[in-house]
């Protein structure tokens, strides 16, 4: 047997997430154990009666792959001023910075039902999965369309716009104001064709509607997404759900 551990920010950090995770006199079956508990208590907030085994197979199922992601990037090193937690910085010279950060989302195919469902499901994870993301949009100014762990110029739309704007109307007690702040930044944001990573409506011409055109003249690829998703997200993302702020 063989135990591995992983971390963003050094060696010696790797080191004391296994100690952490894992304890010393803990081998294959008794790790296997405590995962497989682990899943049985999550899933297991959901009862379902009635149903046949296929039904039930395809409902946990969806359950499991509801809850892979996102995924914490933060560890604990017990040093900084978020009770011990840190991570790398994604973004710029890639220092170590204090606070929990989530990535691993891609907005486009999870603000319709996948964080909906955690705001029913888990709502106290829910406020920790969002503080994750608005941890983006503090360490370096955007909450981009994919985090994987930086930005990734991917995908069509701001949807961490409709994430945040229905966990507000939700009164989901989360850190609203920059969640707020980071739709603003993206409603008129504009760039050329692949500018930047670390983008959120950047790119898209303006709100990238159809026919629109980036500022360098490049043709703006999937116009017709574009323009649908960025329109979505403008009017139903975090606009107005602060009190003081509505537009």
């Amino acid at each position: 047997e063989m135990k591995v551990a992983t971390s963003f920010i050094s060696i010696e950090q790797a080191k004391k997430n296994l100690q952490q995770e894992i304890a010393e006199d803990e081998g294959f079956d008794e790790i296997f154990a405590k995962a497989q508990k682990t899943w049985d208590d999550q899933l297991g907030i959901i009862e379902i009666e009635g149903a046949t085994p296929d039904q039930m197979t395809s409902f946990y199922s969806g359950m499991y792959r509801l809850f892979m992601y996102p995924n914490m990037l933060s560890e604990q090193t017990g040093e900084g001023s978020e009770d011990g937690w840190q991570y790398r910085s994604p973004y710029g010279s890639h220092e170590v910075k204090d606070g929990v950060m989530y990535y691993n989302n891609g907005f486009w195919d999870t603000y319709r039902t996948t964080w909906a469902a955690y705001s029913l499901f888990t709502p106290s994870k829910d406020i920790e999965m969002l503080n994750g993301l608005v941890e983006h949009y503090n360490d370096q100014g955007w909450v981009p369309r994919w985090i994987a762990p930086g930005g990734t110029n991917s995908m069509v739309g701001t949807s961490s716009d409709v994430i945040f704007g229905d966990a507000a109307k939700k009164g989901l007690d989360f850190e609203v104001e920059n969640a707020f702040w980071s739709s603003i930044k993206n409603a008129p944001a504009a760039g050329a064709e692949g500018g930047g990573l670390s983008v959120g409506g950047g790119g898209a011409g303006g709100h990238g509607l159809p026919g629109d055109q980036p500022e360098s003249g490049l043709p703006l690829r999937h116009g017709g997404g574009q323009g649908q998703g960025l329109r979505l997200s403008g009017a139903t993302g975090g606009a107005g759900a602060v009190p003081g702020h509505g537009v």
